[in-house]
């Protein structure tokens, strides 16, 4: 079972802090993929040995562009029951949350998403065009797995079955994964 979407990351994801590091003039000793992806993706270490493990979530351009969302993974792993309504599609509202979650089968392979059990540090949110980053924040990686923005998620956030595209590994998966919108204005 392939367990997420696009292994062809790393680099890219490792070049970004690079930029906004250099963007910020952030002296680090080091960048470099972080050796187990669950905890976090990059681990940064700086000139005072200090090391900071971040998330990295890349958002779709014309998606930002059109609803100013950034995506927090809220299931990794699941399958839905056999008698399921049909949940893909557009984001739901968050008053069927408790519907939605009733019907996935927790018997069958089930993980929750990062927004659950990430180490890092840093949970790094950009948006890029032809290699140009075209917005990006970070969001304190304690608060973003706390159960009060957790429950903020939950009552207040759309939320969505992921797509698999074509290009990415994730589209030969058998199962779903599912996600939370948040408006990066939203404060």
């Amino acid at each position: 079972m392939n367990i997420s979407g696009n292994f062809n990351s790393t680099e890219r994801e490792l070049k970004i802090v690079e930029k906004i590091f250099a963007t910020e003039s952030i002296e680090y000793e080091s960048i470099k993929k972080n050796l187990n992806a669950n905890d976090g993706d990059v681990l940064v270490t700086l000139r005072n040995g200090r090391q900071i493990l971040i998330e990295v979530k890349e958002e779709k351009y014309n998606r930002f562009i059109k609803y100013g969302d950034l995506g927090i993974d809220f299931i990794s792993v699941f399958y839905f029951k056999e008698n399921h309504r049909n949940w893909k599609g557009s984001p739901k509202n968050p008053c069927l949350l408790e519907d939605f979650m009733a019907d996935i089968d927790k018997t069958k392979y089930y993980k929750d998403g990062k927004v659950v059990y990430s180490e890092s540090d840093l949970w790094l949110f950009y948006v890029s065009r032809d290699d140009e980053i075209y917005y990006y924040c970070f969001l304190d990686g304690n608060k973003v797995v706390g159960d009060e923005f957790i429950s903020y998620l939950k009552n207040n956030c759309l939320f969505a079955i992921n797509n698999k595209p074509t290009w990415q590994k994730s589209c030969e998966d058998d199962f779903n994964s599912a996600v939370f919108y948040i408006n990066y204005n939203d404060p």
